[in-house]
């Protein structure tokens, strides 16, 4: 009752038999706040109305299962990430476009937290994480695609599958890296020289949504001032792109692409992933919703 009352997990009442019950059992056992307790409760049977769209089915709880369901949920939420610094950037500025403020305020008061694994150890890490609950598995792994092209499987399905396969809820990417997922006016305040970044911009926009969703975007086609380098599974993928626009893009954005992301995220509409990919507002919003529903 603690966590509903502070807003932690929302009080879905089956019925006006378990509204009664509570209100009697909270008469009898805490009379401090039966009536405060029965408001609340009042409150959460006009919401249990199912709504398409919300994060996630509610938990069905009875009295045999209320100990482990009270330690599951009382515990924090654990999204696991390769990288702690630039996933929690780019998590927190989706969150931000989309206005997904729970999970916003979910890792501000710590109810969810961002677990590193370093990307190889990530599976190990979302493998112990997943022993800490005993019925409802509150962990979630996102994983970079790695992908070179858009048919490609990786060893992020991989792991993915193993991961599924043990009650983890999981998302692979499906663009390469977080980094594809940035806006073009994010992109063109990275890198070293906001000149260079703009002229960078304007050679990204010939690349077709394919092509970018593809494209490295902190490294680009090899180092700065030398001749672009294609690597060999993507010599097809960027058929007829002009050299000038593959050297141009030597050197990509930087490392400092989510960070920048995140710091910009609120000038942002959700809007500019409509042209983005085929599936990228889709994706995002999926992503987001999964995440939610282990809060």
């Amino acid at each position: 009752m603690g966590m509903f009352a502070d807003g932690r997990h929302q009080w879905m009442p089956s019925d006006h038999a378990t509204l009664a019950a509570a209100h009697s059992y909270f008469r009898e056992h805490a009379p401090t706040i039966a009536d405060s307790t029965i408001v609340l409760a009042e409150k959460a049977l006009v919401a249990t109305v199912w709504q398409p769209g919300q994060a996630s089915m509610p938990l069905q709880i009875n009295d045999a299962d209320v100990r482990d369901a009270t330690e599951d949920l009382s515990k924090a939420a654990v999204l696991v990430v390769e990288d702690l610094t630039n996933d929690g950037h780019f998590i927190r500025a989706l969150a931000k476009i989309f206005e997904k403020e729970a999970i916003l305020s979910a890792l501000e008061r710590k109810w969810l937290v961002i677990r590193h694994s370093g990307g190889e150890r990530l599976e190990i890490v979302a493998r112990a994480d997943r022993e800490n609950f005993s019925n409802i598995v509150r962990v979630f792994a996102l994983l970079d695609s790695d992908k070179l092209t858009p048919e490609q499987q990786t060893k992020s399905h991989k792991k993915a599958q193993r991961l599924a396969e043990l009650g983890i809820k999981v998302h692979v990417l499906e663009m390469r890296e977080a980094e594809n997922y940035v806006p073009n006016q994010i992109l063109a305040l990275c890198g070293a020289s906001r000149t260079k970044s703009s002229r960078k911009i304007t050679h990204l926009k010939k690349l077709t949504k394919e092509q970018r969703a593809y494209f490295d975007m902190k490294h680009g086609f090899g180092p700065e001032d030398q001749p672009a380098r294609i690597h060999e599974k993507q010599i097809d993928l960027y058929l007829g792109l002009s050299e000038q626009t593959k050297n141009a893009l030597c050197g990509g954005f930087g490392n400092s692409i989510l960070k920048t992301f995140n710091e910009h995220s609120r000038t942002i509409s959700s809007k500019v992933y409509d042209g983005m990919t085929i599936n990228s507002v889709k994706e995002v919003k999926e992503l987001l919703s999964a995440i939610q529903s282990i809060l």
